[in-house]
C-alpha cells in the first residue's frame, strides 16, 4: 500500500522550513553563546593582567623609592666618612696658638722685640724681630726651640744696623728666623 499524504504540499515544505529555521536560529544562538563566553573569559583575563601590572608596577614604584633612599644613605655616610676624616685630621694637625704664644712671650728676652710672625704653609712660621744685643738672637732661638711643637728653627737672615736714641746711639739688628710648629709633637722625641 502506498501511503498517501492528504495534506498540502505547502504545509509539508512549511513543517520543514520550520525545521530548518530552527536548526539555524539554535546554530546561531550557540555561537552567539560561545562568542559570549570567550568574551567574559577574555574580559576576566585582561582584568586580572591589569590587576597584576598595576600591583607590580606599585611594587616597582616601592623598589624606586627604596633605592633612591638607599643611595642617599649610601652618599650621606660617604660625606660622613669624609667629615670624620676631616675632624681627624684636625685632631691630629689642630695647633693651640694661645698656648704657643704663653710660651713664645716666656721665652722672649729683654733685648729682642718681636716685629711679626706669619704662617705662610701649613706648619711653616716666619718670626721677624728686632735685637739691641745680637748675642740674644743665639739664645732666643735655643729657647724657641725648647717649646713643646716646635722644630726646625733656623735663622733666616740677620741685618746688622745702627738707630740713633734720643740720648745716645744705640745698635739693632733686624732678624728673621723660620720655624715649624705643630701642637702634641714633641720634639724631643725625635732627637
Amino acid at each position: 500500500m502506498k501511503e498517501m499524504n492528504l495534506l498540502p504540499k505547502e504545509c509539508l515544505d512549511v513543517r520543514e522550513q520550520k525545521k530548518k529555521r530552527k536548526l539555524y536560529i539554535g546554530g546561531v544562538t550557540t555561537f552567539i553563546f560561545l562568542l559570549m563566553v570567550t568574551y567574559g573569559g577574555m574580559f576576566y583575563m585582561n582584568y586580572k593582567l591589569n590587576k597584576d601590572i598595576i600591583n607590580i608596577n606599585s611594587e616597582i614604584q616601592e623598589l624606586q623609592a627604596f633605592k633612591e633612599i638607599q643611595s642617599q644613605v649610601i652618599f650621606d655616610k660617604e660625606i660622613l666618612q669624609r667629615r670624620k676624616s676631616i675632624l681627624r685630621k684636625l685632631e691630629v694637625e689642630s695647633k693651640d696658638h694661645y698656648a704657643f704664644f704663653v710660651a713664645l712671650k716666656n721665652t722672649v728676652p729683654d733685648e729682642i722685640t718681636l716685629e711679626s710672625i706669619s704662617h705662610p704653609t701649613g706648619n711653616h712660621y716666619n718670626l721677624t724681630a728686632k735685637a739691641t744685643k745680637p748675642d740674644k738672637i743665639a739664645d732666643f732661638m735655643i729657647n724657641l726651640a725648647k717649646i713643646k711643637g716646635v722644630k726646625d728653627v733656623m735663622l733666616d737672615h740677620v741685618q746688622y744696623g745702627e738707630s740713633m736714641g734720643e740720648e745716645k746711639r744705640q745698635s739693632t739688628s733686624k732678624f728673621s728666623i723660620n720655624f715649624t710648629y705643630q701642637f702634641g709633637g714633641d720634639h724631643n722625641e725625635s732627637k
